[in-house]
């Protein structure tokens, strides 16, 4: 079911390069948010390179903007280390 939304994306090349999105939630100030993610990842021999982007689900909940871009580079972090 989830593969039919258009939150979804899987694209790869295996050991080089991942494109993926979903929905996904954070929470902010007590309040639980539901955020449309997208991550790209890619890999060589020198390292690796990620980018991550959010964008709110529901455009009509206004959120603070700063304090989920805090929010979720902490928790990024924390997963990368």
């Amino acid at each position: 079911m989830q593969m039919g939304d258009v939150a979804w994306k899987h694209d790869r090349t295996p050991g080089a390069y991942y494109n993926l999105g979903d929905y996904g939630r954070q929470t902010v100030g007590g309040t639980r948010y539901s955020i449309l993610q997208r991550v790209q990842i890619e890999k060589s021999g020198s390292g690796s390179r990620i980018h991550y982007s959010w964008a709110p689900a529901d455009k009509r909940i206004p959120y603070d903007g700063a304090a989920m871009e805090s929010a979720l580079t902490q928790r990024l972090n924390a997963a990368l280390r």
